[in-house]
């Protein structure tokens, strides 16, 4: 409901946003779309929580220091959008990254049960989730803004 109508809603998910401009309309200086702002502030919180929640309660497994790398440059990431004021576009993008997170729970939490039908069926699931948020918008958004900073206006 955040992003919904907004300019800087990816036209890959239905928004007006044809070519990636309207991302870095104004700035440094634009104006944070309503709700953007607590939204990130939510999941940046979510995601700190995580770090700390990795770093002191759970048990060190064999993918310790990669996580450890992931926390930290989400919630590095997630300050300097704030501090830097590319609210818009950054929490844009991590709405589109938490799309696919959706169907991604659904497999863990069927992974540990003895339903291989619903584990399968929600992987499936997430396929076409995961391609079209990981593979298809990312990149566009990604080549857009090489766009804007190499042929500016």
């Amino acid at each position: 409901m955040i992003f919904k109508d907004t300019e800087t809603f990816p036209h890959l998910l239905g928004g007006p946003n044809k070519t990636g401009q309207n991302f870095w309309t104004d700035q440094p200086y634009a104006k944070t779309i309503d709700g953007a702002l607590m939204f990130s502030l939510i999941t940046m919180g979510y995601h700190l929580e995580e770090l700390v929640d990795h770093v002191i309660i759970q048990e060190r497994a064999n993918d310790f220091h990669e996580m450890i790398l992931h926390h930290l440059a989400t919630v590095t990431l997630y300050g300097g959008m704030i501090v830097n004021n590319a609210v818009n576009p950054g929490a844009t993008i991590a709405f589109v990254f938490m799309i696919a997170d959706v169907p991604v729970t659904f497999v863990k939490f069927f992974s540990q049960t003895n339903l291989t039908t619903c584990t399968a069926v929600s992987f499936f699931c997430l396929l076409p989730c995961w391609f079209w948020t990981r593979l298809v918008i990312v990149p566009w958004f990604t080549y857009s803004v090489h766009l804007y900073y190499t042929y500016p206006g």
